[in-house]
């Protein structure tokens, strides 16, 4: 997995705290960065599919660009209603072939409502969400082909400890 790029319109925000009004107040952050977060959530999926994690020397060369990553805090009548949403779009490499094998957009939307609006339940609305979209990326039918039947090595980017499993 090479590193992960990020086109969102504001990377240092994933949402808005809102007033009963609408108006939007202070702005959600992560602990660490979104490209962080998708690439570690990325390359425990692909070794949780059999793929050994390399830092050289891979059959393929994954790379990502998230385009959104984003909570919706809007007020109800009783509740919040919170909505995840998570894009990402993949580039599958073959170093071989010096060419793309496979390009894949993901996007996946979550909505809970919730009387209580802190930030344990704003981490769990966007935890699922995240988790929701790694299960479509490591399901995708389309991806499982272009990287085939047989357990591959797929790069890490430089600094990453490599994982082997057998």
């Amino acid at each position: 997995m090479t590193d992960v790029g990020d086109t969102r319109p504001e990377p240092d925000k994933v949402g808005y705290r809102r007033s009963l009004f609408g108006i939007p107040g202070a702005p959600f952050h992560t602990s660490e960065p979104v490209p962080k977060i998708f690439h570690d959530a990325l390359v425990a999926e692909f070794i949780r599919s059999g793929h050994r994690v390399v830092s050289e020397d891979a059959d393929f060369l994954i790379a990502g660009t998230v385009s959104t990553f984003w909570l919706n805090l809007g007020v109800g009548f009783w509740e919040w209603d919170l909505v995840g949403t998570a894009a990402v779009e993949l580039r599958v490499a073959s170093p071989v072939a010096n060419e793309t094998v496979f390009t894949g957009q993901y996007h996946v939307d979550y909505e809970e409502k919730s009387a209580f609006a802190g930030v344990s339940v704003l981490e769990h609305v966007m935890n699922v969400t995240l988790e929701r979209l790694v299960w479509k990326i490591g399901t995708d039918p389309d991806l499982i082909r272009a990287l085939g039947a047989q357990r591959n090595r797929v790069v890490a980017p430089t600094g990453f400890e490599p994982v082997f499993q057998p």
